[in-house]
């Protein structure tokens, strides 16, 4: 009989990947630690993935399986596993691939540096690459991540700078509450990548130097063909969102809005923090990468005032006259606190930039797809009218209390 109350659950997707499933789920069922259950989502696969699973439920009580009644994507059906599998209201949550491979140990390292580092939220092993037939395969991994014992500011900078190998760390163990917080799998390119940035606001990142985990490639594509690849693949036959042209742009103003502007549940305990990441963030990749999305997206507004813009599949469009009002009125009010505080930020230096793009989604945020971020999250969440003059008053105060915090901690 299946324990109400796991102490771990795992989140395994399923997407047509039937030749390497027996050997990922046996080696997840055959975890030396056992008090755990496993949630398995198929993305309505057509290759004999259901047969497999029902054969492994027969088996298996720790099991529990569900398929989408269309195809989702892998973002949907990410959220949708962890979202089951937290209805056991467990500690600790991992999500799995159906083509992978696990140490039998894989659970009980985790598990213990979790119970050790009671500061730490995710934790995660040495990564061991295959190729489709198991073998090992001599591909470089990235310096691992690990900001357990760093000082707040260096831990912030370590992640929000060093971005390589989050595809493998999100494979790790996660605390369940500070993954619950961090919006889960939000709806954007890349997402990993932000689920990674985002649950470090709640603590630090521990590796475990064991070689723990086989990821099988089929090929190994360059960066840029992993971003072109996302779309299909993250959010299914839905038309791909608007935002999903600009990911290093959209993670800014996720993380501003999410931890800083409008966190879960109105706590504002990371309101500087959210800050200083989305500052962060931008500085690292705003010479590769953001400097590129900001021409997009300027060649896009740059039309003549009073058209409209087509954002794609967004159910309202946007004036540009009024996102041009909303970013000139954001600037002055920055500009006015800059100028008050006359300090140099050095890396803050782009808070203008950010607070723009912010305030672009506190009026068009159904329009730029991503207010789907607190909703389908299921936070209780309600965005601000636009036409409600206290916005102004409210955003404001909020930024004179973060240019404050982040002046008095990181300066």
């Amino acid at each position: 009989m299946v324990k109400q109350k796991p102490r771990v659950c795992f989140g395994l997707t399923l997407y047509n990947n039937a030749k390497y499933l027996p050997e990922a789920i046996e080696s997840l069922l055959s975890q030396t630690y056992s008090d755990f259950s496993l949630v398995a989502v198929d993305d309505c696969s057509s290759d004999g993935t259901e047969e497999i699973m029902r054969q492994y439920i027969a088996r298996d009580k720790r099991i529990r399986y569900f398929r989408n009644e269309t195809r989702m994507g892998m973002i949907a059906t990410w959220r949708t596993a962890f979202y089951k599998a937290y209805e056991f209201r467990p500690d600790y949550f991992a999500w799995a691939s159906d083509h992978d491979r696990w140490h039998a140990d894989w659970l009980k390292y985790h598990v213990h540096t979790l119970n050790e580092y009671t500061e730490v939220v995710l934790a995660y092993p040495q990564t061991v690459p295959i190729s489709a037939d198991g073998t090992r395969l001599p591909l470089e991994q990235p310096e691992p991540t690990d900001t357990y014992g760093l000082s707040k500011l260096d831990h912030l900078y370590q992640v929000c700078r060093h971005t390589r190998g989050f595809g493998n760390m999100i494979y790790g163990l996660f605390k369940v509450e500070p993954l619950l917080k961090a919006g889960v799998f939000r709806y954007l390119t890349l997402p990993d990548r932000l689920a990674i940035i985002e649950i470090s606001a709640y603590g630090p990142i521990k590796h475990i130097s064991q070689e723990l985990w086989y990821r099988r490639y089929f090929d190994v594509p360059s960066y840029v063909d992993t971003l072109d690849a996302q779309g299909g693949r993250l959010f299914g036959p839905s038309p791909v969102p608007f935002h999903a042209q600009f990911p290093f742009i959209a993670h800014t103003v996720s993380l501003a809005l999410s931890l800083s502007l409008w966190p879960p549940d109105k706590d504002y305990s990371n309101f500087s923090t959210g800050l200083l990441m989305a500052l962060l963030y931008w500085e690292a990749h705003k010479e590769k990468y953001i400097q590129k999305e900001l021409e997009r997206l300027r060649e896009i507004l740059a039309e003549k005032p009073g058209q409209t813009v087509n954002w794609s599949q967004s159910p309202q469009n946007v004036q540009h006259e009024g996102i041009h009002t909303a970013t000139r009125e954001i600037g002055v009010v920055t500009q006015s606190l800059l100028e008050q505080h006359n300090i140099a930020l050095g890396h803050f230096s782009e808070v203008h930039n950010v607070l723009t793009l912010a305030t672009m989604l506190f009026h068009y945020s159904n329009a730029l797809g991503l207010d789907d971020i607190t909703r389908q999250a299921g936070v209780k969440q309600k965005w601000p009218s636009p036409t409600n003059p206290s916005l102004w008053v409210r955003a404001r105060r909020r930024l004179r209390l973060a240019l404050s915090k982040l002046i008095s901690h990181y300066s």
